[in-house]
């Protein structure tokens, strides 16, 4: 009866009470739509993060495949040549007096699938060029006869100072295509550009590495860029010039030079949001 009456009641009671009952109403909506926000806040930033990471990781698996499918082979010409001396009795050609042994680096061949994108052959080549030796020279007694002889070696013109490194790689920019909508529950990679960097590691006398380095230029909203690493181990040994080629003179091949992948790491985000 008591509530009946304030509710009847004239001096404005049962308005406060409405007002009252508004205000919680509108506190707890409050929270509800806020806690919806935040947790859709939420869901949007952890989908935007999965996309670039399948972008990140889509464009490393892509050239790692092929990397992982590409062979090196070194290229040399190999030349004797032998300088006859004079007869004293009749001016004919005499003994041998000097032989020499040339070694040429030629143009290596750099097989990938990508190798218009990926263009390591050079770096590859000044590689197989720090396995020639240097000159060589000896003499040898044969009958009455001194014989002088020689190997030279000798490499490709115009080769870089040095392999392209962690200080200056290669750089390239690969789109990341992926379909439009969700299949099979996976969400899918954005349309993004993806830099991918990759130089050769000197790990050893006769030992490299291929390093990868991938990233999305564009900063999110919080700053921060993602990055991918990888690294391709060598599998066998660095092609070498063979001493004694056989065959005669012509255009010989050492190797192939091939990579296995190793590992494919993920970055911490960079920016003030780490």
């Amino acid at each position: 009866m008591e509530l009946r009456k304030k509710w009847k009641s004239q001096e404005g009671a049962s308005i406060l009470m409405a007002l009252l009952f508004l205000l919680v109403a509108v506190m707890v909506s409050s929270s509800v739509l806020a806690a919806a926000v935040s947790n859709a806040g939420k869901y949007s930033s952890n989908r935007q993060a999965q996309q670039r990471y399948l972008a990140l990781s889509s464009a490393v698996r892509l050239i790692c495949d092929e990397l992982a499918k590409a062979e090196y082979y070194g290229k040399y010409e190999y030349e004797e040549i032998i300088l006859y001396g004079e007869d004293e009795e009749d001016g004919s050609e005499g003994p041998i007096e000097e032989v020499e042994y040339c070694y040429t680096q030629t143009e290596g061949e750099y097989r990938c699938g990508l190798k218009e994108v990926l263009p390591l052959r050079e770096d590859f080549d000044y590689m197989f060029a720090r396995t020639f030796p240097s000159d060589q020279e000896w003499e040898e007694e044969s009958g009455d006869e001194t014989v002088f002889f020689r190997k030279t070696y000798e490499t490709l013109p115009g080769l870089l100072p040095e392999p392209h490194g962690e200080n200056n790689p290669h750089k390239m920019i690969l789109k990341v295509d992926a379909p439009e909508e969700e299949e099979w529950g996976r969400v899918p990679a954005l349309k993004e550009e993806v830099l991918i960097e990759i130089w050769l590691s000197h790990v050893s006398e006769n030992g490299y590495t291929l390093r990868l380095r991938a990233s999305l230029g564009d900063e999110d909203d919080r700053g921060h860029v993602y990055k991918m690493e990888a690294e391709l181990t060598q599998t066998g040994t660095v092609p070498m010039v063979n001493d004694n080629p056989g065959g005669g003179d012509g255009e010989y091949s050492a190797g192939p030079m091939t990579w296995t992948l190793g590992w494919i790491a993920k970055e911490e985000a960079d920016g003030d949001g780490a």
